[in-house]
This record gives structure tokens, sequence and C-alpha cells, in this order.
């Protein structure tokens, strides 16, 4: 499976009930699938996840639903060949902002020489 079928495979794909998978990037280097991932529900995690390259995006899948449920150790992480590198959250949805209220910007101040 190449790097852009794997990000159109996982992209889209639920985790669980509430987490839609988000592909922000798909890249091999050192033997390994380097994939940048969101999983966007009532709280949002930005994850960079390693796969060996025999992984499919089944088997990622269903790693991170381990990973989220509480269930991801370090012997499932070697037996799945998956790996959890950096995770960050997000609780709550972002707001969004509507452009028609915003207020012009201020001009910068010229700076001046003396």
């Amino acid at each position: 499976m190449t790097a852009d079928e794997l990000h159109r495979a996982l992209d889209g794909m639920t985790a669980d009930d509430a987490q839609q998978i988000r592909v922000a990037s798909v890249m091999v280097a050192q033997e390994r699938r380097w994939i940048q991932i969101e999983l966007v529900g009532p709280r949002t995690y930005s994850l960079l996840v390693s796969a060996d390259l025999r992984r499919d995006a089944e088997m990622i899948r269903a790693a991170l639903q381990s990973w989220m449920t509480g269930d991801w150790t370090a012997e499932i992480a070697a037996i799945s060949g998956v790996m959890i590198h950096h995770a960050t959250i997000r609780m709550g949805a972002v707001p969004r902002v509507n452009a028609d209220h915003l207020e012009p910007k201020k001009a910068a101040r010229p700076i001046v020489d003396r």
C-alpha cells in the first residue's frame, strides 16, 4: 500500500462512534509510515503515528481505537507494529469566526528613522 493509498483509506474512517479520522499527511521513512492524524469528535486529538510498512488501514484504525479506549500498552504497540509518538488534545469544538463581523484592521504606524 502506497502512502497515497493509505491516506485515502484512513481519511474519513471512524475510530469509534464519535471520532472521525482526518489524515494531514503520510510519508515513508526508515521502513515505517509516519502519519499525522487528527481524531475529531467531542475531543480532538492530534497524533503522530508510525506504522510498520506491512500494516494496512484497518490495523492502524484498530490501534487508534485501542489507544482511545485506554487499552494501549507497549506490548500491544510492539505486536501491532503501530506506535503513537506524540499526542495533543483540544477539548470541545473550535469556534468558527464569521468574517462579516470582524472589525477592519487598523493601519500600522510607519516606522520613522530620526
